[in-house]
């Protein structure tokens, strides 16, 4: 018992550790973005470059989206951590495995829920897409 617990205590130690280290790195890069983001402002150019910096910044204020969204999830599995239910799956209970975990250390649900939930999103995308055309061509008709 005492084994089974110290095997436990030590994956929760490296989780965490794993979950600091990619906070830590998260907050870092969206700073520097945003850091780099401010210099652009100031600097000056034609149309050429301004056109150009107002594309790069779209990008830049993408990413840091994207890792303020990850950063926001890190943080969630660090809380599902302390409450002890950090690696068991949001939807069945089931433990999620170590290699997904791995992967992709603030995943809330294990493999084959993730898999029903994306084919679940799919179909009602499908459908959506199905009914939008539907009435893109009744609309057509009735004119």
């Amino acid at each position: 018992m005492s084994k089974q617990r110290s095997a436990a205590a030590l994956r929760t130690d490296t989780f965490r550790q794993m979950l600091l280290e990619r906070r830590r790195a998260l907050q870092h890069e969206v700073a520097e973005r945003l850091r780099a983001g401010r210099a652009a402002t100031f600097e000056g150019g034609d149309v050429i470059d301004d056109s150009a910096a107002t594309t790069q910044g779209d990008l830049a204020l993408s990413l840091i989206q994207i890792h303020s969204d990850t950063l926001t999830r890190v943080d969630h599995a660090l809380a599902r951590l302390d409450a002890g239910q950090y690696g068991q799956c949001t939807e069945c209970g089931d433990e999620i495995s170590v290699q997904r975990l791995n992967a992709l250390p603030f995943a809330v649900r294990c493999q084959s829920c993730e898999h029903a939930r994306e084919q679940a999103q799919n179909h009602i995308r499908r459908r959506a897409q199905q009914q939008g055309n539907f009435w893109l061509f009744s609309d057509r008709a009735g004119s």
